[in-house]
């Protein structure tokens, strides 16, 4: 199970995976959210994510007011500056629409080099439970992105939850979930309540390597004891939420 944390100690751990592929492909969130309805999973949440490096050289003095002004257009202007040993941090959350939740972070990790490309991510978490909605998200992100010249490279999240019958539950859903994705298991975790699988499926365009190989989805499964619910994560390439 993973935290907050997850997304925010450096943000940029996922960078230390090879990420290659393509975003031409159908709609990715459409596919999870069809995933979820086709094994009756009531969708809660769903995160959009882009993290990366700028691919434009910005001078040390224009880092402060880039990160103000992608603010702005983020609806995130409570901006706070941390100095850390690793370099300078940046980050911020608001209300980028609606109810749809963003948080925003950069690190300037070479405060001493006359031009630098930092790293930052974006996320924008939403509780509406359609795909409309999210896709909807996702084009307006993406507008704002492509305006400071940065290319969207998305990872997706979606949680939900389903009524548990018996304790065998959690576990087929999840093979349930593998099978309609023609997904194969590449790594997995396993403790009393939660399962965690990471495997590879051709349905989607993205993929990172671990040590166990090509991956580009994750499932898992936890058992809320007191509801009698399983709740239920995806996540492509990988999770980027608390499960």
């Amino acid at each position: 199970m993973i935290g907050w944390d997850r997304c925010k100690i450096g943000i940029w751990f996922v960078l230390c995976f090879i990420l290659v592929g393509s975003q031409g492909m159908d709609p990715v969130e459409k596919r999870l959210f069809q995933l979820f309805e086709e094994l009756g999973i009531e969708t809660t949440r769903y995160v959009i994510q882009h993290t990366g490096r700028l691919t434009i050289d910005l001078r040390q003095s224009e880092v402060e007011p880039f990160v103000k002004k992608l603010g702005k257009s983020l609806n995130s202007t409570q901006i706070k500056r941390e100095t850390f040993s690793e370099g300078i941090r940046y980050h911020a959350s608001g209300k980028f629409q609606h109810d749809l939740e963003v948080h925003f972070h950069l690190l300037n990790d070479e405060p001493g080099k006359t031009r630098v490309r930092p790293y930052f991510t974006i996320q924008l978490m939403g509780d509406e439970n359609t795909y409309a909605s999210a896709s909807q998200a996702k084009a307006d992100l993406q507008k704002i992105l492509m305006k400071y010249g940065i290319d969207p490279a998305f990872f997706y999240s979606i949680q939900g939850n389903k009524k548990s019958v018996s304790s065998s539950d959690p576990q087929g859903l999840l093979l349930k979930a593998l099978t309609k994705l023609k997904a194969d298991e590449i790594e997995a975790m396993k403790t009393k309540q939660t399962t965690s699988v990471s495997a590879f499926s051709p349905l989607f365009p993205d993929r990172l390597k671990t040590k166990g190989g090509w991956m580009n989805i994750q499932v898992a499964t936890r058992m809320d004891l007191q509801n009698n619910k399983i709740i239920v994560t995806l996540g492509t390439p990988i999770i980027m939420i608390e499960y």
